[in-house]
């Protein structure tokens, strides 16, 4: 990759389908996951539409200046990689009643919709992702008039349909009670992972301005910003394939079948090699390697032994994949 910034802003005219609108997708993170957050960044460029311009904004909370320098540097021709620092905004939420199992930084998501009001809609993906394929097909999709587009968490879904027991970070709580009486969910069936997110801003703006975010905050729902969107957006939101959105270790097909795979949960790629699809983001992680260093990363000694060309790689990780 290259530190290119020409025509950055120019939309690229494609023969067949004329002008594309520009990708604006948005990410958050904070400075231990600077790295996490360049693979993913780096996926997004491989599978790009060359013709097409992609605006990176990731939005970081104390983020030092080496590493804003490391992630600026993976801008190239018609991709350009920005910085937003909200540390400060975060600050504001410490004396909220955060609850203990969740880190500050998930909230970031609601200063990256108030921020960005100037674009009719954006693209939003979770840090522990990898893309397989071009963003800017989900980018173009057809909302359908409504505020957000998300793929359904299967196993809450289930959850509630099965009458099961909620059990998380200590809390029990029946699914159905808690998905009626708390969430108020009209459609429980509508119940999304907020990972993968396709924001119409003026709509999403309009029922959740930042104030409202930030005060549903003190109703501590247990998974926190992804249950504050569902409270809101429950009857306004429109079902995504979830091929944008495979949460990997519930994935069983594959990694060819997915668009963009997920490592929800504890288990993550760069801490357990051998997870399932772990192969997949240790590929990506090993070209962009080869690109600009990632110091902070251990490589698992099965891909550093041999010399092994990135093509080979990819065919390994995809026999081992199914």
């Amino acid at each position: 990759m290259t530190n290119d910034n020409k025509n950055v802003n120019q939309k690229p005219i494609n023969k067949d389908k004329g002008k594309y609108e520009d990708v604006i997708l948005t990410l958050a993170c904070n400075d231990a996951y600077t790295e996490y957050a360049m693979v993913v960044i780096f996926s997004i460029y491989e599978n790009r539409n060359p013709h097409r311009t992609y605006e990176i904004k990731l939005f970081a909370n104390g983020i030092t200046d080496e590493n804003t320098k490391r992630i600026k540097n993976l801008t190239s021709h018609n991709f350009n990689v920005q910085i937003y620092d909200v540390t400060k905004e975060l600050q504001s939420l410490t004396s909220q009643g955060l609850l203990p199992h969740i880190s500050i930084d998930t909230y970031i998501r609601f200063f990256i919709i108030d921020r960005l009001q100037e674009y009719n809609r954006i693209l939003y993906l979770d840090i522990d992702m990898i893309v397989c394929s071009d963003v800017g097909e989900l980018f173009d999709l057809d909302l359908k008039n409504k505020a957000i587009g998300a793929s359904t968490d299967t196993p809450l879904v289930k959850g509630y349909a099965d009458d099961d027991t909620l059990n998380f970070a200590g809390h029990n709580i029946k699914f159905r009670e808690y998905f009626d009486n708390t969430l108020k969910l009209t459609k429980p069936d509508n119940y999304f992972q907020a990972g993968t997110l396709l924001i119409d801003v003026p709509k999403t703006i309009e029922k959740l301005p930042l104030y409202k975010a930030l005060n549903l905050i003190e109703k501590q729902f247990i998974l926190a910003d992804q249950d504050i969107l569902n409270y809101v957006f429950n009857d306004d939101m429109l079902l995504i394939d979830k091929s944008w959105n495979a949460i990997a270790k519930q994935s069983k097909r594959s990694y060819k079948d997915y668009k963009i795979m997920h490592f929800a949960g504890p288990t993550k790629p760069w801490r357990k090699p051998k997870t399932r699809f772990a192969n997949v983001w240790w590929s990506y992680a090993i070209q962009l390697n080869k690109i600009t260093p990632l110091h902070d990363l251990k490589f698992p000694l099965r891909f550093t032994t041999f010399k092994i060309p990135y093509a080979i790689v990819l065919k390994i990780h995809s026999l081992l994949a199914k």
